[in-house]
């Protein structure tokens, strides 16, 4: 009896759970760790001077931070998922996974109406799932310099529907393996008369590995090749901090600006192998997926503007308290989005020296999440909204993201 050959979704999905272990859309694959910390607080966290925040976020908050010892990252882990992931996974297997293998083209009108409505009511909303990898990594603030760096291993996986054109669904999926070394400096601009201004640089070099498929439902083969791309780039950020202290009330305002791949090189893409491989090569379609690579998997210029106001005690109950908003730019893609989806609103408190509070608003969703803090563990959790599309509201995806750090905080 001869024994059935796996399908292509079944093939694929132990690819997936592999980078996610070692360890966008198209333009949105940046090589950064999001922080959960930033993120419960609606993403706003240029002006919020922190050490999670200095090596991604802005360099110059390596000389603003307080902390009683160096923070250093021994090893940790920080993942993602959309709330929609498990209802996309039951769908590909028990009711499109069956349609390839049958043959999509055998199907009846009926049949084929049935499937391709459930595929675009499931896949509207994109599906993601990022796992990361935190190697050793540390901050330190010397008073008038601070300096950082760190290694980081990253994967992100994305699936979404859109239409192929004639009413056919398009899979358009992407995994995205990135090892990231950083390192960061910072020093403040006072002995040039700017008493409470910082500036820091970063330098991030990124080794990509990069698998695809954009392809119409109806031309997807059980048995076609998938491939690995590679590439290689290195990118400058550029930040700035200023504390102007104590404007009104009690606590002081920050403003803060930050410019991400500055002097930059592009990513350039190259066949490297084989996740999957069935029949022989076929040059045309490496090249298809190496031009796709080349034109969306890029770091964008982007740059960081906002402001925060800290209150170092609020009530008798709270600690430190803190407000931001920043403003995200884009220049490349600035006539694509409207203002609310670039702008982050957040908010977070101190419960005790161990025990954070966050919320916020993300392109106009929903925030919220919270940390824990000890001498030698640090777990933080957050939950938010992000827009998928052009408009606040147009597209949201939901996603949960936890990060759990073991070192000296």
């Amino acid at each position: 009896m001869l024994s059935r050959r796996p399908s292509f979704p079944t093939r694929v999905a132990p690819l997936l759970l592999l980078l996610l272990v070692w360890a966008g859309q198209s333009s949105e694959a940046q090589p950064i760790v999001a922080s959960p910390q930033a993120l419960a607080m609606g993403d706003a966290a240029v002006a919020a001077p922190a050490p999670q925040s200095a090596l991604f976020y802005n360099p110059a908050h390596l000389t603003h931070f307080s902390v009683p010892r160096t923070p250093i990252t021994l090893i940790g882990v920080n993942a993602s998922l959309t709330r929609n992931l498990d209802e996309q996974v039951s769908f590909y297997q028990n009711d499109l996974e069956p349609a390839i293998d049958r043959g999509i083209d055998t199907l009846s009108d009926a049949e084929e109406s049935t499937l391709y409505d459930g595929i675009f009511r499931v896949g509207r909303e994109a599906s993601e799932m990022t796992g990361a990898l935190m190697l050793p990594s540390f901050v330190m603030n010397r008073g008038h310099y601070g300096i950082g760096g760190g290694i980081f291993a990253q994967s992100y996986a994305r699936n979404q529907i859109e239409d192929a054109g004639a009413g056919i669904p398009g899979i358009d999926f992407s995994a995205v393996g990135d090892l990231i070394a950083t390192a960061a400096a910072s020093m403040h601009l006072s002995p040039v008369g700017l008493t409470g201004a910082s500036v820091g640089l970063t330098g991030r070099y990124t080794m990509r590995y990069l698998t695809l498929k954009t392809k119409p439902v109806d031309a997807l083969d059980p048995d076609e090749n998938v491939h690995v791309l590679r590439g290689q780039a290195f990118g400058l950020d550029l930040g700035l901090l200023y504390d102007a202290g104590s404007v009104f009330g009690p606590g002081r305002l920050t403003v803060g600006a930050a410019g991400y791949n500055l002097l930059a090189t592009d990513f350039t893409y190259d066949f490297e192998g084989y996740v999957v491989k069935n029949g022989t090569r076929d040059d045309d379609v490496i090249s298809e997926e190496v031009a796709v690579a080349d034109a969306h998997f890029q770091s964008d210029i982007r740059y960081r503007l906002g402001g925060a106001y800290i209150v170092p005690k609020t009530w008798r109950f709270l600690r430190e308290s803190r407000v931001a908003l920043d403003y995200l730019g884009t220049p490349q893609h600035s006539a694509d989005r409207s203002l609310l989806t670039r702008l982050h609103l957040g908010l977070q408190t101190s419960v005790n020296d161990w025990l954070y509070l966050r919320a916020g608003l993300n392109q106009g969703y929903t925030t919220a999440g919270g940390g824990l803090r000890f001498s030698f563990v640090q777990i933080d959790y957050a939950f938010y909204g992000q827009e998928e599309g052009r408009f606040a509201g147009q597209q949201p995806s939901w996603h949960h993201r936890l990060q759990i750090l073991l070192g000296s905080f």
